[in-house]
C-alpha cells in the first residue's frame, strides 16, 4: 500500500468515503486521507505475493494496472510515499479479564479491518469495561461476575465480525453480499450489524442465521447469480462504504 496524490474522486460527500474493490484473489482499498491524498492498497494471500517474486512496488503497480476502475481515477496520480508491505496483523488475546484487570480496545485484539470495525470495537469495549469497573468498585463482591460477563460479551462481538471477515474471502460470500435483497429484511440486518448493532436481539439474530445459510448453500446451488470476478467486471463489484475508521 502507498499514498497517492491526484487520484480523481467524485464530488460531494461520496468522494470522502472509503471504497473497496473485490477481485478474484484479492481486494483493494481506496481511502481518502486528505483533500488531495489517497491511500491505495491491495490485500491478498501471502503465497500469491511470494509466487510473484516481485518487489512490493512492482506488485502494487501491476495490481493497480489490472483494475480498470482504479486506473480510470489514476491517470494524473503520483505516488507520494514509499510502498509498504505488511503481513496479517489480526490478533486476539486468550483472556480479556482477570483478577483486578481488564483488556479493552487494541490491547484485547484487532480484527482484519476490511469492514472497518476497529474503532467501533475499541470504543464499545472501553465503554463496557468502564461499566464493569464502576460496578466492581461499588460492589467488590460482584467483580468476578462482572468481569466474566464483560469478557464473554467482547468475545461474542469479535466472533460476530470475525465471521464476516472470514466469509469475505470466499466466492460464495461475494456472490451473496454484492447482490443484496430486501426479502426478509436481510440487507437491513447485515447493514445493522456492520454499523455496530451487535445487541439487536432475536430479530437480527435469525436474519443473520438465514444470511449465512444462503451463503453456505451458494457453494452448491446458484441461489444468487454467480459472479465472475474478473478485472473487466470490477465495476459490477465496486462498493462504496462509509468507514468508521
Amino acid at each position: 500500500f502507498a499514498h497517492f496524490d491526484g487520484v480523481a474522486r467524485e464530488d460531494g460527500e461520496i468522494g470522502t468515503l472509503t471504497r473497496m474493490l473485490r477481485d478474484r484473489d484479492r481486494w483493494f482499498w481506496i481511502i481518502p486521507v486528505t483533500e488531495t491524498r489517497t491511500s491505495i492498497g491491495v490485500v491478498t494471500d501471502a503465497e500469491i505475493f511470494k509466487r510473484a517474486r516481485q518487489t512490493p512496488e512492482k506488485f502494487l503497480e501491476e495490481a493497480i494496472a489490472g483494475q480498470p476502475v482504479l486506473m480510470e481515477g489514476m491517470q494524473n496520480a503520483e505516488r507520494a510515499t514509499p510502498v509498504h508491505a505488511t503481513g496479517d496483523y489480526s490478533y486476539r488475546n486468550t483472556r480479556f479479564a482477570g483478577d483486578r484487570w481488564l483488556l479493552a480496545g487494541d490491547a484485547a485484539g484487532f480484527i482484519d479491518p476490511v469492514f472497518s470495525t476497529g474503532v467501533f470495537l475499541a470504543l464499545a469495549s472501553g465503554e463496557k469495561a468502564a461499566d464493569a469497573v464502576e460496578i466492581a468498585l461499588a460492589h467488590p463482591a460482584r467483580r468476578a461476575r462482572e468481569f466474566a460477563t464483560y469478557e464473554r460479551r467482547l468475545n461474542r462481538g469479535m466472533d460476530l465480525y470475525l465471521r464476516f471477515v472470514t466469509a469475505w474471502y470466499s466466492d460464495e460470500f461475494v456472490d451473496v453480499i454484492f447482490q443484496p435483497t430486501a426479502r426478509f429484511e436481510l440487507a437491513g440486518a447485515v447493514n445493522a450489524v456492520l454499523a455496530g448493532n451487535i445487541t439487536g436481539g432475536f430479530p437480527i439474530w435469525w436474519r443473520m442465521q438465514l444470511f449465512y445459510l444462503v451463503v453456505f448453500l451458494q457453494r452448491f446451488f446458484a441461489l444468487c447469480p454467480r459472479l465472475d470476478v474478473k478485472p473487466s467486471q470490477t465495476r459490477v463489484l465496486e462498493t462504496v462504504a462509509a468507514s468508521v475508521e
